[in-house]
């Protein structure tokens, strides 16, 4: 009877743990620590810690990926980095907190590799540790923790808690433009019109598009500790993408 009731109290503590650690698909969880094992998920978290997101898809990433435009490629290429990334998907940084229906989303672009279309799930650093970052970013403006640690007047999110929702967005094809040699969107008759070398793309509104929410709490930040977040960052990214184009040359 003693190991029956061993044996249904360690079952319990089992599913415990997997339901703490589980995830539903078509969502992005959170946590302090990287996603290996059974990591924690969170969704609350002060300025200036370090933050990694998964992304968990019912669809495999191919879905909700777009071919890298002119400047994508040029930057990878200015990288060194031509043929490593080949596509990108988008996410919206939205801020809960505004509650204006015309608020424009923060938009982030991750690169990815052709193996990574086939996957349904992405792992992602939002303010990670020096020694466990591993993406690739063209630059800190486009990053998720530029947003996050941003000093702009207009966010004034100093002294206040901050709840953000991150969307994965998904795109269909449009046929009614398509860009020109230009890079400029016209309109044109079909997808078959000469001269026309590229395919426009446009958002789906959908309730089952991936999404996550995560609350930053800002209440003992200042504008130096912002900044000092922003830079701590800024190196970290600057030392990964030496390393991810240094291991490419090899």
């Amino acid at each position: 009877m003693k190991q029956l009731t061993r044996l249904t109290a360690l079952l319990f503590i089992s599913g415990l743990a997997f339901m703490m650690n589980g995830q539903t698909k078509n969502s992005i969880s959170f946590s302090s620590k990287p996603f290996t094992g059974a990591t924690t998920h969170k969704t609350v978290f002060k300025a200036g810690d370090n933050i990694y997101a998964r992304v968990l898809l019912e669809k495999t990433l191919q879905n909700f990926a777009l071919e890298l435009d002119a400047w994508g490629l040029q930057n990878v290429r200015e990288d060194g980095l031509e043929g490593k990334y080949t596509h990108c998907i988008v996410f919206e940084i939205k801020d809960q907190n505004t509650g204006k229906e015309d608020q424009i989303p923060h938009e982030i672009l991750v690169y990815l590799s052709a193996n990574d279309l086939t996957k349904n799930q992405l792992d992602i650093d939002i303010s990670p540790d020096e020694e466990q970052a591993s993406m690739y970013f063209y630059g800190p403006r486009g990053t998720f923790f530029n947003r996050f640690s941003s000093l702009q007047d207009e966010d004034d999110y100093i002294g206040k808690v901050i709840n953000f929702q991150l969307v994965l967005n998904e795109y269909k094809k449009d046929d009614k433009y398509r860009y020109d040699k230009g890079l400029t969107a016209v309109k044109v008759e079909g997808n078959s019109t000469p001269g026309y070398t590229k395919d426009t793309f446009t958002k789906i509104t959908s309730k089952s598009i991936p999404s996550g929410f995560i609350t930053i709490d800002y209440t003992e930040s200042t504008k130096e500790t912002q900044r000092n977040w922003y830079n701590e960052q800024a190196a970290i990214l600057d030392a990964t993408r030496e390393k991810i184009i240094n291991d490419h040359k090899k």
